[in-house]
């Protein structure tokens, strides 16, 4: 792997070796699979993963095979203040209202790598329409 400068990293949340190697990966556009057994890090990892994609203006799909996953990854982004950058659709408390609320906040005032215009979003930019 080339060597990535770090400017160019955005993980908020700690990292170890593995973790930022993924990080850099996926600055670098690669698709992954997180996998591992219990307290190794996954979300820590998956959260750091989806910052530094929308710190690049991308969208990310994160699916997982349990629902208390997709409640500690969107724990771990509402810390790092990204949380109006996750459009919740797993949620018992998800609904069509507060669906289009969420896609109208549309961003948060963080600034990623090379001036990703402190603008994190999760949509295409087009308003939500009713």
């Amino acid at each position: 792997m080339h060597a990535c400068p770090p400017e160019e990293v955005f993980a908020p949340l700690p990292a170890d070796a593995p973790q930022l190697a993924a990080v850099i990966g996926a600055q670098k556009g690669r698709d992954m699979i997180v996998v591992g057994p219990p307290g190794t890090g996954k979300s820590q990892a998956i959260a750091n993963l989806i910052a530094q994609c929308l710190a690049q203006g991308k969208t990310v799909l994160f699916v997982a095979e349990k629902g208390v996953t997709l409640d500690v990854v969107h724990w771990r982004l509402s810390a790092c203040r990204l949380a109006d950058a996750v459009l919740e659709l797993h949620s018992s408390k998800a609904d069509k209202e507060g669906m289009i609320a969420q896609l109208g906040r549309g961003g948060c005032g963080m600034q990623g790598p090379k001036g990703a215009g402190g603008r994190f979003a999760t949509t295409s930019g087009r308003p939500a329409r009713r």
